[in-house]
C-alpha cells in the first residue's frame, strides 16, 4: 500500500484509493492492508470485516470434533471443515503446564459468519474454555476463494 500527498492510503497493484487520511504502515494502532477483494482492514476490528477466514476449533477427541464439524456444516455455516489429527498441545491451564492429544478443526467459512459459529461451538463443546480462533485469509486461489463462497448457494 503506498501514501499519496494527500494522505490518501492507496493500493499499491491497483492503485486506487482504499481510504482517506490514513496513517502512514506501521503506525501503532493503525496498521492497515488491502485485502483480496480489493476492500481497506484495520487490524485492530472485528474479524467479521474479512470476507474469507479460517476458523480453528481443538477438540478432545475425533467424535467430538466430527460432532462439531456436523454442526457447522449442516446450518451452512462453513463451505468445508477439515479434521487434523495428531495435535499434540502443550499449555498452561489454572497455573500449570499441561499437555493433550487433540483433534483440529480447520473451518473455511466468510466473516459474517463467525459470531453463529463460535455460539455452535460454544454450545457443544466439552471444553470450559474452548479454543475458538478466526484469522482472515489475505490471499488465495481466486477459484477456490470463489467456491468457498458460493459453495451449496448459502453465501
Amino acid at each position: 500500500m503506498g501514501r499519496n500527498v494527500r494522505g490518501q492510503c492507496r493500493d499499491s497493484v491497483r492503485g486506487s484509493v482504499i481510504r482517506e487520511n490514513c496513517p502512514g504502515v506501521g503506525a501503532v494502532g493503525s496498521v492497515s492492508f488491502a485485502a483480496v477483494d480489493g476492500s481497506y482492514r484495520d487490524f485492530g476490528r472485528e474479524i467479521e470485516m474479512s470476507r474469507y477466514v479460517i476458523g480453528l476449533v481443538t477438540c478432545a477427541s475425533r467424535v467430538e470434533a466430527q460432532k462439531l464439524a456436523q454442526a457447522v456444516l449442516t446450518q451452512k455455516l462453513a463451505a468445508c471443515v477439515n479434521i487434523v489429527a495428531g495435535v499434540e498441545s502443550h499449555f498452561w491451564w489454572k497455573g500449570k503446564l499441561d499437555r493433550a492429544n487433540e483433534f483440529l478443526l480447520v473451518i473455511k467459512t466468510t466473516g459474517d459468519k463467525t459470531k453463529e459459529i463460535t455460539k455452535v461451538i460454544q454450545a457443544k463443546h466439552s471444553y470450559e474454555v474452548p479454543e475458538i480462533i478466526f484469522t482472515a485469509i489475505a490471499s488465495g486461489e481466486r477459484r477456490y476463494l470463489r467456491w468457498l463462497r458460493t459453495a451449496r448457494g448459502f453465501f
